[in-house]
């Protein structure tokens, strides 16, 4: 809920790092700009989370760290991403607020949920970029070499993540119908990494991934409005800021399964995908 000029500074914050996760630029620049432009944001989230006695970023900070002069030598220098650099600002400005007022603990936790996401999309771009690299006999080692990088921060997104799934079931008991789909989702999205990370694109998986995000994107916004409708989730929040992020979604999956269907022969999809 948006109760204070901090509130909208996350919430900015936080569309800014979803326009990240959309964005298709993996090359050495684009590259070398996120990543440069990672640790500032953890820097700027821990200072929100300063104050807490177990801080999620501690962890995260010594990654960041470890992998700078990596990051430099292996991809190269960069200016930060002026979305990073944004982030960065809106969160040391929360930071720096007066914390009388509001909700601490949900402040804290979006800034911890955008941090995410922002090392969701540097992990995701670090890695489809040596994967690009690998390709080339000439060019795999140093794929190899980035590949690696990716993987270290792909364990800070996993830490970033614990951190979010236990303030989650701190709220509550998971409800039965709820945990079920969450572990359907994950499951899904292990089949669709293994069929797709390191392997020649097929166009029928990026078929059936378009067709399953589809539904789950559809089927995410009609409970979500209903849910708001009842009272069980905040109708501005749903409408402001959910909404639009799935509606802009759809109509990304919409516009590739339309590519992948035209390439795809009329075959049974692979096995992992359909068992």
């Amino acid at each position: 809920m948006i109760d204070t000029p901090d509130d909208l500074l996350l919430l900015e914050a936080e569309h800014l790092a979803r326009d990240l996760l959309l964005d298709v630029d993996d090359s050495q620049r684009a590259v070398a700009s996120l990543l440069n432009g990672w640790a500032p944001v953890i820097l700027a989230s821990a200072t929100c989370s300063a104050s807490q006695t177990i801080n999620p970023f501690s962890q995260v900070l010594q990654i960041c760290r470890g992998i700078r002069r990596d990051g430099r030598d292996w991809i190269g220098p960069g200016r930060p991403d002026p979305r990073l650099d944004r982030i960065r600002q809106l969160l040391q400005d929360v930071a720096s607020a007066p914390q009388a007022s509001g909700d601490l603990p949900q402040r804290r936790t979006s800034a911890l949920h955008t941090c995410y996401l922002v090392t969701h999309a540097v992990a995701g771009r670090i890695t489809r970029h040596a994967a690009e690299l690998r390709q080339d006999e000439s060019t795999r080692p140093r794929g190899l070499l980035i590949g690696a990088l990716g993987s270290r921060v792909q364990n800070a997104e996993q830490i970033l993540d614990t951190h979010l799934c236990d303030r989650a079931a701190a709220t509550g008991p998971a409800i039965g119908p709820a945990q079920a789909s969450i572990d359907a989702i994950a499951g899904w999205d292990r089949a669709l990494h293994d069929a797709l990370v390191d392997q020649t694109p097929d166009p029928r998986v990026l078929l059936v991934s378009a067709n399953i995000s589809l539904g789950l994107l559809r089927r995410t916004a009609e409970l979500a409005s209903l849910a708001a409708a009842n009272g069980h989730l905040d109708s501005f929040n749903v409408h402001t800021r959910l909404q639009p992020a799935l509606n802009a979604a759809t109509d990304s999956w919409d516009r590739a399964r339309d590519t992948w269907r035209a390439l795809a022969p009329i075959t049974t999809p692979p096995a992992s995908l359909i068992r």
